[in-house]
């Protein structure tokens, strides 16, 4: 007996270590699933503690895990274990039937299961949870009491850090089908071995009696004298799911905005240049400079601040050297041999002609992942609820990809009415474009955030905190983005490799101490 429940705890801790950090590593990703089960069970005042709740479930499942499977403290690793599932199986069940949601979110984006599957491995992990409880007693932890404390509060420390760290910045480790290297449009399709692996419906039509008023349910193979009866309403039940490829919801499709306003059709006079302040940055400090006071190449453009509706690309910039006389832009200024001269405006530039403005919408997802050049996509599926830090950046980042012939498209899931207001807080220029909000809070967790893509791979993803500078991006987006890749997949190799180890050692240290405990280790000369 004392074997098979010394087996249950290590596999109870096994579980219960990879579902909370599966789920410390993405907060927010627990954050939506905790909305989804509130709005499911009417506590929607309960939404704004749904990252609270999730970072202490997802602790206090890593803490449990840890606590059994290292024999540290177990007693109350057993308690925490009983109590926890106490509440889990009879949520799992209702799951189960109830279906509520999707999928049950246990063990976060890295491993999805079926609701059912879930409540089974519930019913399993409870079985092993009584055994434990009523054996825990004869757990005999190894290390002194101090230690085993001190254990699970250093591993209390680093799970709330990665946590904080994966809020304020990206998941240390993405499980889901748009992280870096991954590509968009290999994800949604469905291979050959599964095309027959489609959806299997019942189908039932309801149909009512023109004479009596009685309403029935019919099979589609029995449909009714429709001079009697009157079709009202057809239900579709999903009886096996079939094959679902990991990207199956994602689309773009063109937003109508109308931006006609009085300013955009503004003539800049060019002496007004000399009114405008441009800001510049250089090893990330900004500085503000008037036209003719401009800095040499090594400052990057970031943005300029007028009344008027000035266009960075439409400015013009005369310098001279040695007589002779060349025109540079915002965005590629001269070294310090060369002098400044004068300012030009290009007022045709059709920038700033009036915006056409369709009143339609149109699928483009075809287009922009087919496209074999760069593309940013500026992911905020509530622009109601974005984030306006480093919002200047953002903004510099348009007038860059739009000078270097990069497309930007901003995805939302907000109505044209949030665009408006949005836009006019922002100074957005750049395009809207509806995606769904659930692939939108999928794709990037960060409200906005920001992806690299080409040909429809993932190229680079950043947070809204992490927003690259221009002098960061400039004439290397590939190189860097791949470097950034092969360097974040040894780093998060190296850490899995060395926490792997951290625990392979101490497993084997306690297991070691076990058996001198036991005197089945008696002679260490054994081990020669």
């Amino acid at each position: 007996m004392k074997w098979i429940s010394n087996f249950f705890r290590i596999v109870i801790g096994i579980v219960f270590v990879f579902s909370g950090f599966v789920k410390v590593v993405d907060p927010l990703g627990v954050q939506y699933k905790f909305v989804d089960y509130f709005l499911a069970m009417g506590l929607d005042f309960l939404q704004p503690m749904a990252l609270t709740f999730g970072l202490l479930m997802s602790l206090a499942e890593l803490m449990i895990g840890i606590s059994l499977l290292f024999n540290l403290k177990p007693k109350l690793g057993a308690w925490g274990t009983l109590m926890f599932m106490a509440v889990f199986l009879p949520l799992t069940l209702w799951v189960a039937i109830a279906n509520p949601v999707h999928d049950c979110g246990c063990f976060g984006d890295a491993l999805v299961i079926s609701n059912w599957a879930t409540f089974w491995k519930n019913v399993v992990i409870m079985f092993m949870t009584i055994i434990v409880f009523l054996q825990r007693r004869k757990f005999k932890p190894t290390l002194p009491s101090s230690v085993q404390w001190l254990s699970l509060i250093v591993v209390a420390g680093v799970s709330v850090w990665i946590g904080v760290y994966s809020i304020k910045h990206l998941p240390v480790l993405d499980f889901r089908p748009y992280r870096i290297g991954e590509n968009i449009r290999e994800g949604m399709n469905i291979p050959e071995s599964e095309i027959d692996n489609v959806p299997d419906y019942e189908t039932t039509l309801i149909y009512e009696n023109t004479e009596t008023g009685e309403t029935r349910e019919f099979d589609v193979e029995e449909i009714p004298d429709e001079d009697t009866w009157e079709w009202k309403e057809t239900k579709n039940k999903l009886i096996e799911e079939g094959y679902v490829p990991p990207i199956h919801d994602f689309s773009i499709t063109t937003v109508p905005v109308n931006r006609e306003t009085d300013v955009i059709h503004e003539v800049i006079d060019p002496a007004s240049l000399y009114e405008v302040k441009f800001v510049f940055e250089i090893a990330g400090e900004t500085q503000e400079f008037f036209i003719d006071e401009l800095p040499n190449e090594n400052w990057t453009f970031v943005e300029l601040h007028s009344d008027k509706h000035i266009l960075a690309e439409n400015v013009g910039l005369i310098f001279e050297k040695d007589g002779e006389t060349a025109e540079f832009t915002l965005f590629d200024l001269p070294d310090e041999s060369w002098m400044f001269i004068d300012a030009t405006y290009y007022n045709e530039n059709p920038n700033i002609a009036e915006p056409a403005f369709e009143d339609y919408s149109e699928d483009i997802t075809d287009i922009v992942l087919s496209d074999e050049g760069y593309s940013f996509f500026l992911v905020a599926h509530d622009l109601t609820k974005t984030s306006k830090k480093n919002n200047s950046r953002i903004n510099a980042l348009y007038d860059y990809a739009l000078a270097n012939d990069i497309n930007f498209y901003c995805l939302t899931a907000s109505t044209e009415s949030d665009i408006h207001d949005y836009i006019e807080k922002t100074d957005a220029n750049y395009d809207f474009f509806n995606t769904d909000p659930i692939t939108l809070k999928t794709m990037v967790r960060s409200n906005p955030g920001l992806l690299l893509i080409k040909q429809g791979t993932v190229l680079d993803k950043w947070h809204v905190n992490d927003i690259p500078t221009l002098e960061s991006l400039d004439g290397q987006l590939v190189a860097q983005s791949i470097e950034k890749q092969v360097e974040r997949g040894n780093r998060y190799y190296v850490l899995t490799m060395i926490l792997a180890l951290l625990f392979g050692f101490t497993a084997l240290f306690l297991l070691i101490q076990y058996l001198l405990r036991k005197r089945i280790i008696v002679d260490r000369d054994t081990w020669n």
